[in-house]
């Protein structure tokens, strides 16, 4: 049982909800979760998708295919089908951190099982890369010719309908790829990919069929090939945590900026302050004539420090300066 008998459960439930029963491997008892392993599935955080980022063209529908908008950080509960027009691009985030991007040419669909806490992507065709640090099974990608589920991983998926060639890219971890329900794999590892390249005849794909309904593609599946640089630019992704981090700074420095976010002196972003060095206490004005005492002008940068020093000649300082540091508009 553990996590081979849940992983299979996981697996049989997905057959039978994509493909339907009769295309579903025979059900047997070592397919069946204990109580225990159905209580840890209750205890997982619920499913928490929400729209990340996106911009370019991108096109929402629902399951009567009807266009829906899909606002920023809204959880999304229903299934959703999805068009990523070229040069666009879409990002889904879920609570635990785990990152789908959608690129430029994608057409597909999300399903979402709450119950299972797991999510369906069945990739139509286009690329896609998941950022996954869950232990435990979420997500299931699904093209006509393979089945892939995500765990702990760092990988990206290419399929194109038209040629019948679905490929996997793996950053981080390892995958276990091959064609649905092939015995065949390659193990890819860490700046590696495989791909398979499935038959079509008279328009349709062609599969082996075997007993108990099983039936897999025909084909070739490739050995092993180093992931080129090409394609690490190409499916180059921002994590949701430097995302965090960066709207996490930009969060202070707005809120410093509301505040004078330089000290002594006060002052804010962009402003200048003229500052009379070596005077002393009690004395009025800056009299930078007189040895040792001298006018300093600097900028407040966005870091909250006043920065770009530079000491003015005695007769700008002398009347630019008072005793007390001056704040306002620059100069320049």
């Amino acid at each position: 049982m553990g996590v081979n008998c849940f992983l299979g459960t996981l697996l049989f439930f997905l057959a039978v909800s994509v493909f339907g029963a009769d295309e579903a491997v025979e059900k047997d008892e070592s397919l069946v979760s204990s109580e225990n392993e159905v209580q840890s599935l209750t205890k997982r955080k619920p499913l928490q998708v929400r729209l990340r980022k996106q911009f370019g063209s991108v096109q929402f529908s629902n399951a009567s295919k009807k266009n829906v908008a899909v606002g920023k950080s809204q959880v999304i509960r229903d299934d959703l089908h999805f068009e990523i027009k070229p040069g666009s691009q879409a990002e889904f985030v879920d609570g635990a951190g785990n990152l789908i991007v959608l690129m430029g040419g994608t057409k597909g669909a999300l399903q979402f099982f709450a119950e299972q806490q797991l999510i369906l992507l069945d990739l139509k065709s286009g690329t896609l890369r998941v950022v996954s640090e869950s232990v435990q099974p979420w997500l299931s990608v699904r093209t006509l010719i393979s089945s892939h589920l995500i765990v702990d991983q760092d990988v990206a998926l290419r399929f194109d309908e038209d040629t019948l060639r679905v490929e996997a890219l793996v950053f981080r971890g390892k995958m276990d790829f091959r064609a649905s329900q092939s015995e065949e794999s390659r193990l890819i590892g860490e700046k590696q990919k495989a791909f398979f390249q499935g038959v079509r005849e008279d328009g349709e794909v062609v599969f082996d069929f075997l007993l108990h309904g099983k039936k897999i593609p025909k084909g070739i599946l490739s050995e092993l090939i180093p992931m080129s640089e090409k394609d690490q630019a190409e499916l180059k992704v921002d994590s949701p945590e430097k995302e965090r981090q960066a709207e996490a700074e930009r969060r202070r420095i707005e809120a410093m900026k509301a505040k004078g976010i330089c000290q002594n002196p006060i002052g804010d972003f962009n402003q200048c302050a003229w500052t009379c060095i070596g005077n002393k206490k009690g004395v009025k004005g800056c009299p930078t004539r007189k040895k040792g005492i001298s006018c300093q002008r600097s900028r407040c940068n966005a870091n909250g420090v006043w920065s770009d020093q530079l000491t003015l000649g005695e007769e700008a300082g002398q009347w630019k300066c008072q005793a007390k540091p001056v704040v306002g508009k620059c100069d320049y």
